[in-house]
């Protein structure tokens, strides 16, 4: 339905993943935060829906806005920050 780029939002994904992994003994956060980098990194860009300038800023509405099953209000503004 947000018609994001699937194959960039995977690759987005790996990156992030792997950058956690490579930066954990500086960020010291829990392996538990990291399904929400991953939510996070697929998310990205679902604000082109709106428009592809500041799309970052609309990702970010929306991800506030919308209801994600499985997230908690919490985690939803993890993600869109």
């Amino acid at each position: 339905r947000l018609h994001f780029e699937v194959a960039h939002a995977s690759t987005v994904a790996k990156h992030a993943q792997s950058l956690f992994e490579q930066t954990k003994a500086l960020h010291k956060l829990p392996k538990s935060v990291e399904p929400l980098l991953h939510v996070a990194a697929i998310l990205h860009d679902i604000g082109h829906i709106i428009s592809s300038t500041g799309h970052h800023k609309h990702s970010c509405y929306i991800i506030k806005n919308c209801r994600f099953p499985g997230l908690t209000q919490e985690e939803q503004l993890i993600v869109a920050n």
